[in-house]
């Protein structure tokens, strides 16, 4: 088996896409998202049917990258299956809207502390 790769933001766009190419490519991937049983149920789904179709090493695993707990319960739970992780791809995005003027620095800081978070358990 290949490299094995955590691919954040897995349930659509380019971590969707990123996570497919990958493991058709013989990487074992982890391709991770929040609400696997909530909003995002049809994108797990779907790959986990890709993945038995065509027989890849694609695996669903929630990760919320905004929790701290959840972010560590997830990278213990890739790390005890695979005993590594060779690459990150930190595709989740920390979608922020509003008049810069009235965004706090607690709320613009949100994305880069994600991406600290996640470095930190891999």
């Amino acid at each position: 088996m290949g490299k094995v790769v955590v691919v954040t933001g897995a349930s659509t766009g380019f971590g969707r896409l990123i996570a497919e190419t990958l493991a058709r490519k013989n990487y074992q991937v982890f391709a991770t998202m929040r609400n696997v049983n909530g909003k995002n149920v049809g994108p797990a789904q779907e790959l986990r049917e890709l993945a038995k179709r065509e027989s890849l090493a694609l695996h669903m695993v929630e990760l919320d990258v905004t929790d701290d707990g959840s972010v560590e319960h997830a990278m213990r739970t890739m790390i005890d299956e695979t005993g590594r992780i060779d690459v990150l791809v930190n595709n989740a995005g920390y979608g922020l809207m509003g008049v810069t003027e009235a965004v706090t620095l607690e709320q613009a800081r949100g994305g880069s502390w994600t991406q600290i978070s996640l470095a930190r358990c891999a």
